[in-house]
């Protein structure tokens, strides 16, 4: 038997003694998030009390659902309530519109539409109770001209929701969205910078001790000069299991195009694990497109620093989960948290 193949042989039964190790972070977190998994409820389980609105805008009850996968199309079976919001043109507000939705159900199936007149200046805020198993749409449009922040937050228990947004013409929207200690989270966010000049800001914040999370975010720049910034900030303790998706789509038509993302993951708990994904598919020579992510725990330094000024181990990990979420967090309106 020949030298490379003797080596060959050991590096065989090596293998078969040494297991590969199992890392916190990375490509090889997992998490259980098939169909099964979103416990789908009974139509009496869903919740029928309408939305409410603070303000005299034109609302209306129902409209047509687009599904393109199985829990889509389980969610448009199984919609309990909806609402659609019409922004008019010129629409100026510095108090902040707010969607009460008051849940009484195990289960609340919802769909929100927005349309955003040209023009108008409006900050949205979704207010939402308690419930074992939301299922929730979001569709906006942003025409030209018009500014729109919307800010959303979760705490249930099994949490499936998807947002999608078109920006006009020299239009901004930004996206807000809180998710908390929920059993198992599945967000995706999409955005199309349809128009010349249109930006968009997209800022997530997610924590548990326990439970799964799976954030994601695209934005598809399709007009010249568009821009948009992506923050995702993912605090996990105990068991939690987490990851943080960020996509940057740039269309071959989409010139002078600017776009930064970045997803951080701190991971607090022994057992948590996490992993934060950039991706960019860039078709234009002529933007441009930068990114960051990171998975880390808390710094050793850092804590024995604060516990040398007679602060406890507690307030003093606090303190930086704060400081960690701090530059997220200044971002969203003080409403939505």
């Amino acid at each position: 038997m020949s030298s490379q193949e003797l080596a060959k042989k050991k590096a065989v039964e090596d293998s078969k003694v040494l297991p590969m190790p199992e890392f916190k972070y990375g490509i090889t977190v997992r998490l259980n998030a098939d169909e099964k998994a979103f416990c789908v409820p009974s139509h009496e389980e869903v919740d029928t009390i309408p939305f409410g609105i603070n303000m005299a805008l034109s609302k209306e009850s129902s409209f047509i659902l687009e599904y393109d996968d199985k829990l889509s199309a389980l969610h448009a079976g199984l919609l309990g309530k909806s609402i659609f919001i019409h922004i008019p043109e010129g629409f100026v507000s510095k108090t902040p519109v707010i969607i009460s939705n008051n849940i009484t159900k195990n289960a609340c199936i919802d769909a929100i539409r927005v349309v955003v007149e040209p023009n108008a200046d409006v900050i949205l805020i979704e207010k939402n109770d308690f419930c074992n198993v939301r299922f929730s749409r979001v569709n906006i449009e942003v025409k030209h001209n018009s500014k729109l922040t919307y800010a959303s937050s979760y705490s249930n228990k099994v949490l499936w929701v998807r947002k999608n947004a078109v920006v006009g013409d020299n239009a901004s929207l930004q996206w807000c969205e809180c998710v908390k200690s929920t059993h198992l989270a599945y967000s995706r966010t999409f955005s199309k910078l349809d128009g010349r000049n249109s930006s968009v800001d997209n800022t997530s914040v997610f924590s548990g001790c326990s439970g799964q999370f799976d954030i994601g975010v695209t934005n598809e720049h399709v007009g010249s000069f568009s821009k948009s910034n992506l923050l995702s900030k993912g605090v996990l303790d105990g068991t939690a299991k987490g990851i943080a998706q960020g996509t940057i789509i740039v269309g071959e038509h989409a010139f002078k195009s600017d776009s930064y993302q970045k997803e951080d993951l701190l991971l607090l708990g022994d057992n948590s694990e996490g992993d934060s994904i950039p991706q960019l598919f860039i078709h234009n020579h002529d933007v441009r497109c930068t990114h960051g992510a990171s998975v880390s725990s808390i710094d050793e330094n850092q804590l024995f620093y604060l516990s040398s000024r007679g602060i406890s181990f507690e307030d003093a990990k606090n303190l930086l989960v704060d400081g960690f979420l701090a530059h997220a967090v200044k971002k969203m309106p003080k409403e939505a948290l």
